[in-house]
């Protein structure tokens, strides 16, 4: 746990704060289901020095025991740790945010989560243009909170003065760092299009507190790169962090003994079933393209042992001389994807038995096509594409961070294996589908959201988006949680 404060000591902020927490120059991002304890801790084994957890609702958070409970955990030696909330009642986020005042170094405040479902429940990106509402959560927080807050945003739009207005209100509220995303709310998707480190590079040269910058990032080369063009006091990675959580080691790690470190790491720590299953898909996915009756198991096993079964299936396969296929790909999985089917072994042989070579691999000073998929489909994998070209090394493209609006943690457990599996017999087949369209990566990763928000049925949909409306009961808020939670098909 982090130390409390000592009340009798000035609270730290901007600078002072980031100094005290050790400087931190690689940065694990917020990812719902995803930077949970046990993934947290398996990034700080490989370099990580900072971590957010997933981002939590903060009316649930602040009025659900239950929810609290299942949700946030820590342990020692996840520090420093920042706990993001999203939400637009500058109480309610406050009231959330006592609750986890002595367990970290800061609380976060979304900005910049994109999704439909985030429009819906009046948070995320879609308040980024209520700068009165902004700065008054902002205060709230800086002045109530033993420990700083801190803000991650998207831009504003294509006009650069209204990104930069919004970040000297932020700083003026009272922010002690400031988590930059160089796309708008728009660009998700198919339109994901390249990241502005460029706009980045300029709101770090205007602020006085520290600036993160997060996107683009798929590579330690893009983590040294994007230092160089903004200049930013650290560097956040979210999808290919997914993938290589040993990424700012800039070490190559099989994924298959990643996935034995983090399943060590789940053992030890605990975790959901259903986020443990959507990490070993992300890690083995290259694997899984050739390999599609491992797959199938993974998709079926139940305990912990079943899946280092698995990786060591895995392992074992990839140790042959004549196994010539990639290790990884999740992270160019619509740009460049894998597989027999798709006519792509990436060096290996394809399905006319010819040789392949390994695909162009984008670089900051490249000009060439970037491939994004447009499809909606979550079973072949395929569909329309759109072209993207990088122009310079100011530039990057990369998919969007898994900003998410519901994290999926309320049942399920592993059980490890001194435990018994006879409570969860039911087969998760739905985990053998493992190529999605972009859309159904964003809304939350690997998942398909029904359109249901946490607060859809205290929005009646004949109310205007940022218009409130009464609080509904605790009860019939996680019952909207659970909906939420059981639409979600998990591939």
């Amino acid at each position: 746990m982090t130390e409390t404060m000592d009340p009798e000591k000035t609270k730290l902020t901007g600078y002072d704060w980031y100094k005290s927490i050790g400087s931190p120059k690689y940065i694990c991002a917020p990812m719902v289901n995803q930077s949970e304890l046990a993934f947290r801790m398996l990034t700080r084994k490989y370099g990580c020095d900072l971590a957010y957890t997933p981002m939590f609702h903060a009316r649930l958070f602040a009025t659900s025991h239950k929810y609290r409970e299942q949700q946030f955990s820590t342990a020692p030696g996840d520090e420093p740790v920042i706990v993001q909330f999203c939400g637009d009642d500058p109480e309610m986020i406050l009231q959330a945010a006592k609750h986890v005042e002595k367990d970290c170094c800061a609380v976060d405040l979304n900005l910049g989560c994109p999704q439909g479902i985030a429009k819906k429940g009046h948070y995320g990106s879609y308040l980024l243009k209520e700068t009165d509402l902004i700065e008054r959560i902002v205060e709230t927080l800086a002045n109530e909170l033993s420990i700083p807050v801190t803000v991650k945003i998207r831009k504003v739009g294509e006009n650069l003065e209204e990104t930069l207005h919004l970040c000297d209100v932020i700083q003026a509220a009272g922010a002690s760092a400031l988590t930059v995303h160089g796309r708008t709310k728009e660009q998700k998707g198919p339109l994901t299009g390249l990241v502005d480190w460029e706009t980045c590079r300029i709101i770090k040269e205007r602020m006085k507190i520290p600036v993160f910058v997060n996107g683009g990032i798929e590579s330690f080369a893009d983590v040294q790169e994007c230092f160089r063009v903004t200049g930013c006091d650290a560097v956040m990675s979210s999808e290919a962090l997914l993938e290589s959580p040993c990424l700012f080691a800039n070490v190559t790690i099989p994924q298959d003994q990643l996935v034995l470190e983090y399943l060590d790491m789940v053992e030890k720590y605990g975790c959901n079933q259903k986020i443990v299953k959507e990490h070993l898909f992300r890690f083995l996915y290259a694997g899984f393209q050739f390999n599609t009756d491992v797959r199938a198991k993974l998709g079926s096993a139940r305990r912990l042992e079943e899946m280092r079964e698995v990786a060591r299936d895995i392992a074992e396969r990839r140790q042959k001389p004549d196994y010539t296929y990639p290790d990884k790909g999740w992270y160019r999985r619509y740009r460049e994807p894998l597989g027999f089917e798709k006519g792509r072994t990436d060096g290996g042989l394809d399905n006319t038995g010819e040789k392949r070579s390994a695909p162009t691999v984008c670089n900051p000073t490249s000009t060439i096509p970037e491939l994004m998929h447009a499809s909606s489909s979550t079973d072949s994998g395929e569909g329309q594409t759109v072209q993207n070209t990088l122009p310079n090394d100011k530039a990057r493209s990369g998919v969007l961070e898994n900003e998410t609006t519901a994290q999926n943690g309320m049942e399920n457990v592993i059980p490890t294996d001194r435990q018994s599996a006879e409570a969860d017999t039911t087969p998760d087949t739905s985990r053998t589908r493992m190529d999605l369209a972009e859309d159904d990566v964003r809304e939350p990763p690997e998942k398909k959201i029904k359109a249901l928000s946490l607060d859809e049925t205290a929005r009646p949909s004949n109310v205007s988006e940022g218009t409130k409306t009464d609080a509904i009961p605790e009860s019939e808020l996680e019952d909207n949680m659970k909906k939420l939670l059981d639409s979600i098909a998990v591939t």
